[in-house]
C-alpha cells in the first residue's frame, strides 16, 4: 500500500488515506485501520468536510468521491475531467 495523500480530522482521532488500492480510514487510539473504498485508479488526494462526517477523495480517474461515515457509503461522485493528469 502506497499513501498518495492523507488527512487527520480536526480532532485527530481519525485519518483518512488515499492510496494506490482505495481509501483507508484509521482509528487514531487503536491503531486500526480499514479500506472503506475502492476505486478505478489511483487516489491522488483526501480532505475531510468541515463536519468530519465526511470525507472526499480524488483519483487518478477524474473522478470526485463523497464519502459518508454514518452510511460508510459513497454518497456523491462527480467527473471533474477526462485526463490523467501527473503535475
Amino acid at each position: 500500500m502506497a499513501v498518495l495523500g492523507a488527512a487527520l480530522t480536526p480532532e485527530a482521532d481519525l485519518l483518512v488515506t488515499g492510496c494506490m488500492d482505495g481509501v483507508y480510514l484509521s482509528d487514531m487510539q487503536s491503531g486500526e485501520s480499514r479500506r472503506v473504498a475502492e476505486r478505478s485508479s489511483y487516489v491522488s488526494g483526501v480532505a475531510w468536510l468541515l463536519n468530519s462526517q465526511q470525507f472526499v477523495s480524488a483519483g487518478y480517474d477524474g473522478k470526485l468521491h463523497w464519502f459518508d461515515r454514518v452510511t460508510e457509503s459513497i454518497s456523491r461522485e462527480q467527473q471533474v475531467h477526462q485526463f490523467w493528469s501527473w503535475d
